[in-house]
């Protein structure tokens, strides 16, 4: 444990006995740019998929909403279809009567 304190010690007095060039702080500076652009391009891509999923839940509802106006018109047709139907009966049975 004493040599592991020790290592940190020498290496700590390294550092303040050779400051970091420019050239290494600009590397540095670099490595948290492209952090942060890194996080700006996760955020991004998260907002993204975000969006995609929330618009997928959309198109998924106005399908359905679709098949049931579809379904609801076809029923309709049928029902008007029907009464159409009785009603020509009818007024083929009255000319036949008359």
């Amino acid at each position: 444990m004493g040599q592991h304190q020790e290592s940190i010690s020498r290496e700590a007095a390294s550092q303040i006995s050779h400051p970091p060039t420019l050239q290494e702080l600009r590397r540095g500076h670099l490595f948290d740019q492209e952090d942060r652009s890194y996080e700006a391009d996760s955020t991004s891509c998260s907002r993204k998929l975000l969006r995609e999923v929330d618009l997928e839940q959309k198109l998924q509802d106005l399908e359905k909403k679709l098949k049931e106006v579809q379904l609801e018109k076809s029923s309709q047709s049928k029902k008007d279809f029907h009464l159409t139907s009785s009603f020509s009966a009818e007024i083929l049975n009255e000319s036949v009567s008359s």
